[in-house]
């Protein structure tokens, strides 16, 4: 019985200790204090230096989009749907909108003649409506928007990104994944992206350290 005793005992501090540094791991990629967060202005972002090829999230950081969303979640389709994707990549045109902040940086890095490329998380049926957004409301070629639903490092690296610019931390880990410069563009608090308690979704400005764009929610 002082065996057994002895042995429960120590299941009990060994699952307590892990559930510690599991809990201090997760305090340790909070998001730290507004006061320490590293702000860059959006011409500091626009004129980084020994920049040859920039990348750019879609949604929340070169598109305000949460109309286009709308639109899909309006509709009878499943959410993830191919019938849901198609109608969402067609409803950016009349819906969503460039977000100011993004198009001065990105009109910033076409006039000192650096390639853009632009990487959405969204499936790519119907790709083409979002493509062809693009490319008239910001210049960018339509064979440089890349769908990327299962994670984006692999085509930041591919593409021999020197800096990512996102919204999600999401961003920022497939940027430092893929050894590119990781940069924060500020969601708009109008933005649909959201977790069940009402509170933005993927989203933790300076989690990582990463520079964040101010005042560049729009």
């Amino acid at each position: 019985m002082r065996k057994e005793a002895a042995g429960w005992l120590f299941t009990r501090t060994l699952i307590f200790v892990v559930a510690m540094a599991a809990v201090t791991a997760c305090r340790s990629v909070d998001a730290p204090p507004a006061e320490s967060l590293q702000f860059i202005s959006i011409e500091e972002a626009a004129e980084l230096p020994n920049i040859e090829r920039a990348g750019f999230d879609i949604d929340d950081t070169l598109l305000f989009s949460t109309p286009a969303f709308d639109v899909g979640q309006a509709s009878s389709h499943a959410y993830d749907s191919e019938p849901f994707w198609t109608l969402v990549n067609g409803s950016d045109r009349g819906n969503s909108r460039v977000k100011l902040s993004t198009r001065q940086i990105v009109e910033r890095y076409q006039a000192r003649g650096i390639p853009i490329y632009a990487i959405t998380a969204r499936s790519g049926f119907g790709g083409d409506g979002l493509k062809s957004f693009i490319s008239d409301e910001l210049g960018i070629p339509a064979n440089h928007v890349f769908f990327e639903p299962d994670g984006k490092a692999d085509r930041i690296r591919s593409l021999r990104l020197d800096v990512y610019f996102g919204d999600s931390d999401s961003d920022i880990e497939d940027a430092m994944d893929a050894e590119a410069k990781p940069v924060r563009i500020q969601r708009s608090p109008k933005s649909s992206y959201r977790n069940k308690d009402g509170s933005l979704r993927k989203y933790q400005p300076g989690r990582y350290g990463e520079a964040v764009v101010a005042d560049s929610e729009n």
